[in-house]
Order: structure tokens, then C-alpha cells, then sequence
């Protein structure tokens, strides 16, 4: 028999009966998890660590790894931290369909037209007791460039709602205007109702007196202590600090204080106010960082009891990588505090991971994709000259995870892509190879 090296299958390809091969560094991340070293020994781990050694992800149970040479295999349960086989069983799959033997024949396979067909549509056809699939090597995985727009239930110009979701500074409102059809959607822009709040100050219909006597309440202990000391004990309006959102803790500030006030309830209950009729509910898009989940299974039952359908709720997550975030945060108008940005990015990704690899929120039914943001992940249409066009986007990089009325996609399109993705983008506080609950608060 050949060994795994010499037989050179690339991730992602699918092993039929075993699994699919999964990005080589995940060994190195798996032998780093502390909670590795408590359901492996030393027999296990050194097999690991030898370079013939791969890992393939099971094709009927997602949580679970295989680690094997071709002779020799284990498997990892990932979710419950347990070893599932021991290191000296093998599996006969894995000799009969994931190795190639010397004495292999070598003569040609005849595949039919009908086959062909099947093959270039993207189905599995089974030839000569092999699965095989095509697969088109001349797009790379990370630069694969889709519909110009997402867009949804053909564009209908009512009863659809869209959870924009991503981390502080990873460009939701860019994706808005450039990525999704947005025309004829109401957006709740946190970011706006924070400029109708300095504007009511001004006007002298709120003061920082009025909001704390009515609204101081409705805080945590810690955002009531930020609201003290950064206003009310300098003396600062609302308006002042809204007037000033290069200070991050004038940007904080005014945070608790909207949030206080249920501005963002209020304004889906105006939005909906005297729409009795399904065909006259608007287009929403809700621009949220998905920190808790919470964000988006509250505001459903509200949106189905209005006659909104499950299968028009749709979910986008912007997901772009932390340390750019970082610097665009610092590069705009309204400043971010550093560890609310920390906390946005870990929540979003501990929020959207647990939808797409679990069991999705009652309620939402619709498209689900994850748009990978920042600047070398979009291409622009170009002049004569060479130069970008701004706001000419030709195309940018999508994965679709979930059709619209219809279950999530087969793990084998999109699971190993966004787990890379993931990996490669969020904070480095952040780890898959451990539950997502465990590594921050709510």
C-alpha cells in the first residue's frame, strides 16, 4: 500500500465512508488544547505528531476527528472531549477507499455522458464502486468571487428582514450599501438613533438629569459606573458627547445611554405601527453585532406575531478580520472602545458558529450567508487607466451556508471553508477546538 503522503489528496477532498480531509494546521491547534492532554496519551499524541498522520473530519458525525496513517486510526469526539476508538483499531473503509494499492488497475474507467452531466452540476456519481465528485480547482477556495448581490425572495418589496451581523468596525454598513439589495429595506442604524439623541439634547427635549432619573435603572452596575464618571461628573451634555465620538468613552457612553432607553425596541414597534397587512410589512435590516444571540431570538417572535413568514428571516455575517476591524475602528469617525471590539468580534463569532453548527433559532428559516469582509476580498470595476472605481464593486467573496426556506447545506460545501475562515479572522482569544460558551461571558 501507498502512504497517506504518496496518495497527496488535498483538503477538502471526501473520503467516502470515512470522511473529508480537513487543513493540516488543525493538528497542531487540536495537540494544543489542554483538554486534549486529558482524553489522549502519550501512545496517541506521538502519533499525531508524526507527519504522515492526517486528519479527517467524520462524514456522519461533524464533532468528531479521525487521525490516521492508512494502518492505524483514532477518533476524537471534539464536542464532548472523549476518545472515541483506540489507537490499534483500523478501519477496513479507510483500506478499501481512502488508500491506493500497488496492485491497483490501472485501466481506463469509462464514464457516461449522463455521468458527465451529473458531475459537472456538482452531484455525486458512483463509478466502478468509487464516489467520485468534480471539483473546480481553478477557483481558490478564499478569493472565490459571487453574485454581485445577495438578494432575496427575488427581490420582494415586502415581508422580508435581514440580521446584518458582524463585530464593531467590519464594515456592516459598507455591505449594506454594496453587497445585499438593500433598496426599498428600513435599517435600524444604532449609529443614527446615537445622532437623534445629541440632536434631542439640543433641542432641550432630553437632558442628561431626565435620562438618569428615568433610564439609569434599566443599566448594569458597571454601564451606570461608566455613565457617572465619564458624564454626569464632568459635567458633559449628551450632546457633548456625542458631538465628540473620537473619545471611546464619549462613544460608550452614549451606547448605554440608547440602550437604556429601549430606542431600538421603540423603533420596530413604529416601524410595524397600523401594517395589519402581511403584503404591506416592510423590508427590515437590522444592523447588529450578534455579540449574544439574544439579539436576534428576542426581535423573532415579535416579527412572526406581526405576520413576517420564518422563511423571509434571513441572516448575513459580515465577518472580517479583527485586527483590521481594529484599525479601521481607529480610522473612522466614531471610535470604539478596544474592549467592546474585542467583546463584539468574540460574541459575533461565538453567536453565528453556534447557529450555523447547531440548531438554528426558531424562527429563522430564510438565507443564511457569511460575506468575508475587507478590502482584498472585494474587487471594483477598473477605468481605462487601471485605476478602482469607488463604489464600482464587481464582485467580493460570499459563502452561502443555508438556502432560503430550505435546511443548512451539506457540510462538505461550506463547514471546513468557514472553520478556516474563522480561524484565520477572529480574535485569537478564540479557539473551535473548544466549546464557544466557555471562552467569554454571555
Amino acid at each position: 500500500m501507498k502512504s497517506v503522503n504518496e496518495v497527496k489528496l488535498t483538503p477538502g477532498t471526501f473520503i467516502p465512508n470515512v470522511g473529508t480531509f480537513m487543513n493540516p494546521s488543525l493538528k497542531n491547534l487540536i495537540l494544543k488544547n489542554s483538554k486534549i492532554s486529558t482524553v489522549i496519551g502519550n501512545d496517541e499524541k506521538s502519533f499525531m505528531k508524526k507527519s504522515d498522520v492526517v486528519s479527517l473530519k467524520h462524514h456522519k458525525k461533524p464533532f468528531n476527528t479521525i487521525f490516521t496513517n492508512g494502518k492505524q486510526e483514532f477518533e476524537i469526539d471534539m464536542k464532548k472531549y472523549k476518545l472515541v476508538k483506540p489507537l490499534t483499531k483500523a478501519r477496513t473503509e479507510i483500506s478499501n477507499h481512502y488508500l491506493q494499492k500497488e496492485s491497483v488497475n490501472e485501466s481506463p474507467v469509462t464514464i457516461t455522458k449522463q455521468d458527465m452531466n451529473k458531475l459537472h452540476s456538482g452531484e455525486e456519481v458512483e463509478i466502478d464502486g468509487h464516489l467520485l465528485k468534480f471539483v473546480d480547482e481553478s477557483v481558490n477556495e478564499d478569493e472565490q468571487l459571487d453574485e454581485k448581490l445577495i438578494t432575496f425572495s427575488n427581490r420582494a418589496p415586502y415581508g422580508q428582514v435581514v440580521f446584518m451581523a458582524g463585530g464593531a468596525g467590519s464594515g456592516k454598513g459598507f455591505a449594506i450599501s454594496n453587497f445585499i439589495d438593500s433598496a426599498g429595506f428600513k435599517v435600524r442604524d444604532v449609529d443614527e438613533m446615537k445622532k437623534q439623541v445629541g440632536k434631542l439634547d439640543k433641542l432641550g427635549k432630553i437632558s442628561v438629569d431626565s435620562w438618569y432619573k428615568r433610564y439609569s435603572g434599566n443599566l448594569s452596575p458597571d454601564a451606570r459606573e461608566h455613565v457617572e464618571k465619564y458624564v454626569i461628573n464632568k459635567g458633559l451634555t449628551i450632546s457633548d458627547i456625542a458631538g465628540d465620538l473620537k473619545n471611546p468613552n464619549n462613544v460608550a457612553s452614549l451606547h448605554f445611554i440608547v440602550d437604556a432607553m429601549g430606542i431600538k425596541e421603540k423603533w420596530l414597534i413604529n416601524m410595524l405601527s397600523g401594517k395589519n397587512n402581511p403584503e404591506t410589512l416592510p423590508n427590515l435590516i437590522f444592523d447588529i453585532t450578534a455579540k449574544n444571540i439574544k439579539s436576534i431570538t428576542k426581535t423573532i417572535p415579535t416579527l412572526i406575531s406581526q405576520g413576517y413568514k420564518p422563511q423571509n428571516i434571513h441572516l448575513i455575517w459580515v465577518l472580517t478580520n479583527y485586527y483590521i476591524a481594529v484599525q479601521q475602528n481607529q480610522e473612522r469617525a466614531r471610535v470604539v472602545p478596544d474592549d467592546i471590539m474585542l467583546k463584539s468580534h468574540e460574541g459575533a463569532a461565538k453567536t453565528i458558529w453556534s447557529i450555523v453548527t447547531g440548531a438554528l433559532p426558531k424562527g429563522l428559516n430564510g438565507r443564511i450567508d457569511v460575506i468575508l469582509g475587507g478590502a482584498k476580498n472585494t474587487v471594483k470595476y477598473k477605468d481605462s487607466k487601471g485605476n478602482e472605481l469607488d463604489g464600482a464593486i464587481k464582485g467580493f467573496t460570499t459563502l452561502p451556508v443555508k438556502k432560503q426556506g430550505g435546511g443548512v447545506l451539506p457540510e462538505n460545501q461550506w463547514l471546513d471553508i468557514l472553520y478556516k475562515w474563522v480561524s484565520n479572522n477572529t480574535p485569537k482569544t478564540i479557539t473551535l477546538q473548544k466549546p464557544l460558551d466557555t471562552q467569554m461571558g454571555g
